[in-house]
Parts: C-alpha cells; sequence; structure tokens
C-alpha cells in the first residue's frame, strides 16, 4: 500500500479513538486485535494493519472503512435508508437516464 495512505489511515484511527475516549488497549478489546499488533501499528514503521485487521477496528470504532481511508478534509453525509435506497436505483440505471432524474432533481430543486 502506499506510504501516505497508511500514515493516513493510522492517524485516522488515532483522531477517532481520542474523539471517542478510547485507549489502545480499549480497541485492542473492542476489536479481538492484540494490544501489541495495535501498538505496532504506531511505533514500528514497517507495520501496517492488514485488511482483516482494519476492517475489525471499523467495526469496534463504529466508523465505515470509507471514514478510516478517506482524506481529513473530505466530508461525510449520513444516508439513511430512503436515500440508500435511491442511490441504489440510481446506479442501476444507463447513462441516460442518469441524466434524466439529476435534470428532474435540478427542476425539482428550482420550484
Amino acid at each position: 500500500m502506499n506510504e501516505n495512505l497508511i500514515t493516513n489511515l493510522k492517524n485516522r484511527i488515532e483522531k477517532i479513538m481520542h474523539s471517542q475516549g478510547l485507549k489502545r488497549y480499549t480497541l485492542a478489546e473492542k476489536s479481538g486485535i492484540s494490544h501489541p499488533t495495535i501498538q505496532n501499528w504506531h511505533t514500528a514503521r514497517n507495520y501496517h494493519p492488514s485488511l482483516d485487521s482494519t476492517i475489525k477496528v471499523a467495526e469496534a470504532l463504529e466508523v465505515s472503512l470509507s471514514e478510516l481511508f478517506l482524506p481529513e478534509e473530505a466530508e461525510m453525509y449520513p444516508v439513511n435508508q430512503e436515500q440508500k435506497r435511491l442511490l441504489e436505483l440510481y446506479q442501476m440505471l444507463s447513462p441516460h437516464n442518469r441524466q434524466l432524474i439529476v435534470d428532474l432533481a435540478e427542476n425539482l430543486k428550482k420550484e
């Protein structure tokens, strides 16, 4: 993996832990990952979280994987069930029909 991506991932984990008031030991307990492993992520230069460990950490922190990998300045928007269904339907449309939906939404917004 890209070194910047790994550094960003480690920093995001630490920041989220801090915002939730969690210590590394607590994250280890919640995620089922050993405390030394989590400690090594932050102290050993060439020691990186595996994808499996990253998934466990995301679940333990109750965040999505994208929240761990997005750049700091990226904004996250919570999506409710209705919005999720609309996104799923939108993904199934042809490019032409997607544009029709965008045009319709733009026109509705003007009203």
